[in-house]
């Protein structure tokens, strides 16, 4: 018999990369899952940490020439400072061009904050078959 208080837990099946289709499949069946995920199978972040595209803060980011309005897929919230930025793309789409993206993006929030506090120590990007992370 089962303790009621031991959870029994399933491997988290992950997507085929065929699967992913857009970059909607990857931050739905790839990077959500992963982040809720009971651990040792995902990061087990509770849903009240993960800020989602409708309440995340846009910034102006110049990218050359042009500027435009952005804002990541994901922003991991613990004790009510942003650690983690996530940037999801296409499985078509460069997973650099998404880290630098999400870089920029992270450097504009850790600039809100004074001199030498950087609450975001962590970006990621992924396009479901790589994930960049060179910290």
């Amino acid at each position: 018999m089962q303790d009621k208080t031991e959870q029994k837990h399933v491997a988290l099946k992950l997507p085929n990369l065929s699967d992913l289709h857009n970059e909607s499949d990857v931050e739905q069946k790839l990077v959500y899952p992963l982040l809720v995920e009971p651990k040792p199978y995902g990061f087990e972040i509770p849903v009240t940490s993960i800020l989602t595209k409708a309440n995340i803060r846009r910034f102006k980011i110049d990218k050359g020439t042009a500027g435009k309005i952005y804002f990541p897929d994901y922003l991991i919230i613990i004790a009510g400072f942003p650690l983690v930025v996530i940037e999801a793309k296409a499985p078509t789409e460069d997973v650099i061009e998404a880290y630098r993206e999400a870089r920029l993006y992270a450097g504009e929030i850790n600039a809100q904050y004074q001199s030498g506090l950087n609450p975001v120590q962590l970006v990621i990007a992924t396009n479901g078959s790589r994930l960049l992370n060179p910290a």
